[in-house]
């Protein structure tokens, strides 16, 4: 669902069991014991990690989330605020192709603004190598999680099949 302001001042994106556009992150179908439960007011670094990298026409704007995200939050095995867990994040992209090959795309993006960001003086070099250093990292993560049976005969057709789910725009 999607609530908006009566004077259109924001909106609020309220979901329940799963995030579904370009692909779909799974929350779990109940909000007591599901990923939910993380946190009281939003989802997890980690799934708003997934929400962003599942972008198969990203933009600029989710681009310097990307950005911020990796800048804000370390990289961990677990859950918890601050914190991105890459194993899930890798459990997720190893069973659906598609949303590797858009994450992974993303990724490398998030690397190209990035340092075009330093360059420009909007992002310091210490945190441009955190930054570089968490997506090292990350990928290292994805490469070394084993890959589903779908996964692997999906990864066989490649780019020759579309892979995303078609999204609607949406105007905030």
């Amino acid at each position: 669902m999607i609530l908006h302001h009566p004077e259109g001042k924001y909106s609020i994106d309220v979901f329940y069991d799963k995030l579904q556009y370009s692909h779909e992150v799974h929350f779990g179908s109940s909000p007591t014991d599901g990923r939910l439960s993380f946190d009281p007011v939003t989802i997890s670094p980690t799934d708003l990690f997934l929400e962003k990298a599942q972008i198969h026409e990203i933009n600029e704007k989710d681009i310097k989330d990307l950005v911020t995200l990796l800048a804000a939050c370390q990289l961990s095995h677990e859950e918890g605020r601050g914190h991105i867990n890459r194993r899930h994040i890798g459990n997720v992209l190893a069973k659906d192709w598609g949303f590797w090959y858009d994450a992974c795309s993303n990724l490398d993006k998030v690397v190209h603004f990035a340092q075009r960001y330093r360059d420009e003086g909007k992002l310091d070099a210490e945190l441009l190598q955190t930054i570089l250093a968490r997506i090292s990292d990350l990928r290292r993560t994805i490469d070394e999680t084993p890959r589903s049976k779908n996964w692997e005969k999906r990864s066989k057709d490649g780019t020759s099949k579309k892979w995303w789910n078609d999204v609607e725009e949406r105007h905030r």
